[in-house]
């Protein structure tokens, strides 16, 4: 279990686990979403690999300072003045005002606006809706109902 900036810093740089950076790199690119899900590729990113990228070199920022870490700071405690990356968000209790989506503008194109915007939102979080997750914050950490 991982308590401390130092259980994450061994784990780092030890050699139980070598490959635990490029691990988290894995992780973090599928948890946001980029490759999308199932062989359909439900949800990927659009120019997926720009974001690949982009979130690898975060993780590698990331996983970069906490291997010169060598402090008993308890994680939670780390995130309040961390030179790199913010705390992350922990559920969906985290989120404490309304967010706000806007239509990304497209490569070398022009922001929608008006009608258009508006009818392109709907339709991507109709998809969002549609989506279900694989697991609920009630489950148990086995993943067991």
């Amino acid at each position: 279990m991982f308590e401390t900036v130092n259980d994450v810093n061994r784990l780092l740089t030890g050699s139980e686990l070598p490959g635990a950076a490029k691990d988290f790199m894995e992780f973090a690119v599928a948890a946001v979403g980029v490759p999308g899900r199932g062989v359909n590729r439900l949800g990927a990113a659009p120019h997926g690999d720009y974001y690949d990228g982009r979130i690898r070199n975060l993780a590698k920022q990331l996983t970069d300072e906490l291997r010169t870490q060598f402090t008993t700071t308890r994680l939670n405690d780390y995130w309040e003045g961390a030179p790199v990356g913010t705390r992350p968000m922990m559920s969906l209790r985290d989120i404490d005002e309304a967010g706000r989506f806007v239509a990304a503008r497209p490569f070398g194109g022009h922001r929608l606006r008006g009608e258009d915007e508006k009818q392109l939102l709907a339709e991507a979080l109709r998809v969002v809706r549609r989506q279900s997750g694989r697991v609920s914050e009630l489950d148990s950490e086995e993943g067991e109902d």
